[in-house]
């Protein structure tokens, strides 16, 4: 199975250096939205799915922080 077919919205994102940065909001065609917060704050950013390197419980990439 492709490993980005097992993404699921809610699930943690975890950085190449083991950094939590954020929770998948919805996966499509264009990437990975992410969203975090800071400072009570929320950022939504997007990233390439070829940054997903292994999905487990979370999302782990093969990009560190």
């Amino acid at each position: 199975m492709n490993e980005t077919a097992k993404i699921r919205e809610d699930m943690a994102v975890v950085t190449a250096d083991g950094r939590a940065i954020g929770v998948v909001r919805s996966v499509g065609a264009g990437g990975l939205k992410i969203s975090d917060r800071k400072d009570g704050r929320a950022f939504e950013h997007t990233i390439p799915l070829a940054w997903v390197a292994e999905v487990e419980r979370y999302v782990f990439l093969n990009k560190s922080s």
